[in-house]
């Protein structure tokens, strides 16, 4: 259900972008413009760019809430059981010691 969420709300989110963005270009411009514009009844180009907002907020959210699911299952030791680095290398020396240089 997370995976539609995050498709649907970046989808969503870009495409109210898109037009609010589309909408303020032509009012820039001088075309397009609304006789009056009264809160809650025209629709503007505002009320695209809140919906993005909230479209990309709901997205970014969900998706932390996998990503940290994720990180949380991580182990966070460096070495293997043994002791031995992961590199290869002993712990505490760099490759310059170990070569004699």
């Amino acid at each position: 259900m997370k995976e539609h969420i995050d498709i649907w709300t970046y989808w969503l989110g870009l495409a109210s972008a898109v037009i609010a963005l589309a909408m303020r270009t032509f009012n820039a411009l001088g075309f397009w413009l609304p006789g009056r514009i009264v809160e809650g009844i025209t629709i503007w180009y505002m009320s695209f760019y809140k919906a993005a907002l909230l479209f990309f907020v709901i997205n970014i959210a969900t998706s932390l809430g996998s990503l940290s699911h994720i990180l949380r299952n991580q182990s966070s030791r460096p070495f293997h059981a043994d002791g031995e680095p992961v590199g290869g290398q002993p712990a505490g020396k760099s490759r310059a010691a170990t070569a004699g240089i």
